[in-house]
């Protein structure tokens, strides 16, 4: 069920960072019990999300669209990542996007966007990165970004939720463990399609805590 598309950008040296996000959140819904179907990118007549990912136990259906942040200089980008000033939750030019992606018919849309940045995570941390959203300054940065974009809004949001990771290994080194990834949920307040099935989301964030092991 691999597209031709995706396939073809594994191999592009520019594309790799935007195809290897999607094929993990795309890992990460299979891990959770969902069933994929990749919607091929090929198809150019329309903007479309990633993928539906289809709950095999609830029958629940998610669109999915998967975004990834470039940084200079990582992941085969041009510059040099200076960690003192950019180390941001810049991500809303991704965010906005994505909620041009939604699917147009009346379905659960979840966007997921990685930060794709260094992540010291503190020693007396909870185990497989769950850890609250205020250790992180960026991330309290994304939430609060999101909550003023949402209280803005009087229209219900397309976006049911939206999934913020940063499954960042390659700003690891080769004598240390890989960095421990984090993630945060964060529902839309007033969306059109509300969250109602627990189970599919329960499992669905346990994959996300338990990302690596």
């Amino acid at each position: 069920k691999l597209p031709k598309s995706l396939q073809k950008r594994l191999r592009d040296r520019e594309a790799f960072q935007g195809v290897r996000c999607e094929i993990l959140v795309a890992a990460t819904f299979a891990r959770a019990g969902f069933e994929i179907e990749p919607l091929d990118e090929s198809i150019k007549t329309e903007k479309h999300c990633e993928f539906i990912a289809t709950h095999k136990r609830t029958h629940t259906l998610v669109y999915v669209e998967a975004k990834s942040r470039h940084r200079p200089g990582v992941l085969h980008q041009p510059g040099t990542f200076d960690a003192a000033t950019q180390v941001r939750g810049d991500i809303f030019r991704l965010y906005g996007e994505a909620v041009q992606q939604g699917p147009h018919d009346s379905h659960l849309y979840f966007i997921f966007v990685d930060t794709n940045l260094p992540c010291d995570v503190p020693k007396n941390a909870p185990p497989y990165g769950d850890m609250p959203v205020d250790t992180f300054p960026w991330m309290k940065e994304i939430r609060a970004g999101l909550h003023a974009k949402w209280d803005g809004m009087t229209e219900k949001t397309l976006e049911s939720a939206v999934v913020i990771t940063n499954f960042a290994p390659h700003f690891g080194t080769d004598e240390a463990p890989a960095p421990v990834g984090v993630c945060a949920v964060f529902a839309s307040p007033n969306p059109r399609v509300p969250i109602h099935d627990r189970q599919m989301l329960d499992d669905l964030v346990y994959c996300l805590k338990h990302h690596g092991t």
